[in-house]
């Protein structure tokens, strides 16, 4: 589950991996080697998906490889209906006092 309205910048020890033209981040936690098979294979979690080419939209494992990481949360969009409603709505409590 990606976090609504949160972007960080990808830490630079992850990995990318493309899917329909969709960047996902990885984070790789171990490797395991194939004694049959004779090469290396990498165990890795989703941590979240590319927005562009730097920041990223993280998921709730995000936070487990990286805890002091600046999670930047954009602000919620509201029309300006709704911002104009509630500064009035304010200033009228205000005057009644």
């Amino acid at each position: 589950m990606l976090l609504k309205n949160v972007k960080v910048l990808r830490p630079k020890t992850t990995k990318i991996q493309k899917r329909n033209g969709i960047g996902y981040v990885y984070q790789v936690i171990g490797k395991s080697y194939k004694k049959d098979k004779k090469y290396t294979v990498e165990n890795r979690k989703l941590i979240g998906k590319m927005i562009d080419e730097e920041w990223m939209v993280p998921n709730e494992y995000f936070e487990q490889y990286y805890p002091d990481v600046c999670v930047e949360q954009e602000t919620p969009e509201f029309s300006d209906t709704l911002r104009i409603g509630c500064f009035l709505v304010v200033q009228k409590i205000f005057r009644d006092l």
